[in-house]
């Protein structure tokens, strides 16, 4: 599920700060585009 993956995301940026996509489409099962156009689009947030 798409927000389970989001929160999971959302997770491991405050746990470690800093890493690559493909570390985060290999510990979700996706693919590095997948992760691109999907997930940081729907985390972005415009000032």
């Amino acid at each position: 599920m798409k927000i389970d993956r989001l929160i999971g995301i959302i997770t491991i940026l405050q746990q470690k700060g800093k890493v690559t996509a493909p570390y985060l489409a290999e510990k979700f099962g996706s693919r590095v585009q997948v992760l691109g156009s999907e997930d940081f689009k729907a985390l972005y947030v415009k000032e």
